[in-house]
């Protein structure tokens, strides 16, 4: 059995907003917002990703140079625009919020004096300390979960694979579900966590595959859909829900 290097999914994630003065301007027969942000620099700098578009400009550039410069690249604004979408759902983390994880609805208690998270099953509820920022105490919680639960099924999957168990890591990467490489292990996205159960496995299987078949061939995905099978469909339903999850 050849081992590959490495191997990865992509996956699309929502950044924090952008800083700046929110504008906008009519770029051919479209509105584009935008934000602007003046700094110490030579010239006028255009950047575009999930959040939009983002613009740089000196202090002393006019707003008609600023705005000439962006309908002078126009073009390019409108397709780079269009190749990304909107992604994930801005969370508010406090007292009765409702979080997603495994694919349920699960409601956030904060309450003094709980010195750990604690999980009601039965009531899908998550109570959390009051801790100083609730928002990091919820991440640490859902990341917790995300290690057991990855383990277990990457143990699970790997002998219908087959290949040995890997060691197991958790990832924040903004632009992948994944990674894998036979030295050091699967990196698996901790927000995995928020998906049902199903499409965890298919990103899990999807990487243990990669442990023999680094490629996107007819091959591999034979390999993954005798471990998931209907795993293009699960592909589209991860790709769907992706677009939903909440951003933390």
């Amino acid at each position: 059995m050849s081992l590959p290097v490495s191997g990865q999914i992509e996956l699309p994630f929502r950044l924090p907003p952008p800083d700046g003065e929110r504008r906008r301007i009519v770029v051919g027969r479209e509105v584009v917002e935008y934000a602007l942000r003046r700094a110490r620099r030579r010239g006028i700098g255009l950047a575009i990703d999930q959040r939009g578009l983002r613009v740089g400009a000196p202090a002393r550039a006019s707003l008609r140079e600023i705005e000439a410069f962006i309908e002078a690249n126009g073009a390019w604004v409108l397709r780079k625009l269009g190749a990304w979408q909107p992604h994930g759902t801005p969370a508010p983390v406090c007292d009765g919020a409702v979080i997603p994880v495994l694919g349920h609805a699960w409601t956030l208690r904060l309450h003094r004096g709980v010195p750990a998270p604690r999980w009601d099953e039965a009531a899908r509820v998550i109570e959390l300390g009051s801790p100083i920022s609730p928002r990091e105490a919820l991440v640490g919680a859902l990341k917790t979960r995300a290690a057991a639960l990855f383990h277990g099924r990457a143990h699970a999957l790997a002998p219908l694979v087959p290949v040995e168990a890997p060691r197991i890591a958790l990832s924040s990467a903004q632009t992948r579900w994944g990674s894998c490489n036979p030295r050091t292990g699967v990196r698996l996205n901790w927000r995995l966590v928020h998906l049902p159960i199903e499409l965890i496995d298919y990103v899990v299987a999807h990487e243990l595959a990669h442990l023999r078949e680094l490629n996107h061939s007819a091959r591999f995905w034979a390999l993954v859909e005798r471990v998931r099978p209907g795993c293009r469909r699960l592909r589209a339903q991860l790709n769907a829900q992706a677009a939903h999850l909440p951003c933390l």
